[in-house]
């Protein structure tokens, strides 16, 4: 036996360890991390709004209210599963997970909404992201970091079952996509003072919501067809049997 797989053996042994081997797992988990950082954006950006009586502000913070509950559904959706233990419908769950993927993509395409009037005020009111000194680095390197995270997750999650699973890696990618967007705005309040930029925004800005809208329909038309294909197994199941 080599390093590698005595290393291996013995975090089997490791109840937590072991756990943690299962891809499904991890996602959950990091997921409950995703959710308390976006709860934060969102309070962060909700307070700034009243207190400035910002609606730049008010939109980033529905959008961000937004993520959060997708992402708390998915959350509290494996932490009642979790309680009930072996009492499972196998197939009343799969049909939970796929109407909760389904029901994500509709919020997705919800999220244009927020998003569309952000992006009309920034070009047209030359709101903006904005990071001082070094903290644009920070952001940069973050936002890349980011990026590469979710295209990784996203094709790993392609070999996945759980479509709750599928439906983080999609909902990360609406966030990152506005990760993008924001970075972009904050670059050039940056480095590009002097410099219309509001094309440059407006069109960044189209694309985040278009690449949105089809991330939404991709899940909807998704989920239905998982739905479908589900029933349609159970009922062939239940025809041999009788």
């Amino acid at each position: 036996m080599n390093l590698k797989e005595k290393i291996k053996t013995k975090l089997n042994q490791n109840r937590l360890a072991r756990r943690f081997s299962d891809y499904d797992f991890r996602t959950v988990v990091f997921t409950v991390v995703s959710l308390v950082i976006t709860t934060g954006y969102a309070a962060f950006y909700a307070m700034l709004g009243i207190a400035l009586l910002s609606i730049w502000y008010g939109m980033l913070a529905c959008y961000y209210i937004m993520l959060v509950v997708m992402r708390a559904v998915v959350v509290f959706y494996h932490r009642r599963k979790r309680k009930r233990g072996e009492n499972i419908n196998e197939h009343k769950e799969k049909i939970s997970r796929a109407k909760i993927y389904k029901n994500c993509g509709i919020v997705i395409c919800l999220l244009t909404l927020p998003l569309s009037i952000a992006i009309l005020l920034m070009v047209a009111e030359k709101a903006s992201f904005s990071h001082e000194g070094l903290m644009i680095y920070v952001s940069a390197t973050y936002t890349f970091y980011k990026v590469v995270m979710t295209i990784r997750h996203l094709v790993k999650a392609r070999k996945s079952t759980d479509m709750t699973v599928k439906a983080v890696r999609s909902i990360n990618i609406a966030d990152m996509l506005v990760s993008v967007l924001a970075l972009q705005t904050a670059m050039f309040h940056s480095f590009s003072a002097d410099f219309n930029t509001d094309i440059f925004n407006a069109v960044t800005g189209a694309a985040v919501c278009l690449l949105t809208v089809i991330i939404g329909v991709f899940m909807i038309v998704g989920g239905k067809s998982e739905i479908t294909k589900i029933n349609y197994e159970a009922n062939l199941k239940n025809q041999q049997r009788g």
